[in-house]
């Protein structure tokens, strides 16, 4: 059985030559006069559109076929994409605690970038982070219907500051914000070839 979506295209020079344009010669041509050709035309309407279902059908069944294929053939490259971006990050994570300037490294073929982002404050609790400025009178609490903390403005205060060999999150006076907690330094690197 050949695949009619194969046949399809040996046939489409043919089917050029003979379904063409339709001029307004040949679309008079067709004419509804009696209930008897208005069924003809029924028909013909049914069956185009029956034609319509079966081809979407077909092309739906190639489209998944294709993109199981194409997952299929993909799954051993992505994973050596993978495997050599992690290999990448390791060395670059070594050079980096040797040579802390080399943000990048380079070669004929690539580059492996670090972007380091140091360690922030971050909301852990809200309700807490609200009480928190409500008590130190701090203007960062919105009261719509419900409060609402200007998360971003407040953090604009804040730091982190080690204590006790522990890193924690104090306002510009010094003081333990609760409802905060420290967002660890972190290093991400993006391999571009």
């Amino acid at each position: 059985m050949v695949n009619p979506l194969r046949e399809y295209e040996l046939e489409a020079p043919a089917r050029e030559i003979v379904e063409g344009e339709q001029t307004e010669e040949t679309k008079q041509r067709y004419e509804i006069t009696n209930l008897e050709s208005l069924n003809w035309a029924f028909r013909q309407i049914a069956n185009a559109q029956a034609e319509l279902k079966k081809n979407q059908a077909l092309a739906d069944a190639e489209f998944d076929r294709i993109k199981r294929w194409k997952e299929d053939e993909s799954k051993s490259h992505l994973n050596t994409v993978e495997f050599f971006q992690h290999l990448i990050a390791e060395y670059h994570t070594k050079e980096l605690a040797e040579n802390p300037k080399k943000k990048t490294i380079s070669t004929p073929y690539g580059k492996s970038k670090s972007t380091t982002s140091k360690a922030q404050p971050d909301k852990a609790d809200e309700e807490q982070l609200i009480k928190f400025a409500e008590e130190n009178k701090l203007p960062f609490v919105e009261k719509v219907t419900t409060k609402t903390l200007q998360w971003g403005e407040l953090k604009k205060t804040l730091k982190v500051v080690e204590k006790d060999g522990e890193q924690i999150v104090v306002d510009e006076n010094g003081q333990v914000v609760s409802g905060a907690k420290v967002k660890p330094q972190t290093t991400t690197f993006k391999v571009e070839i």
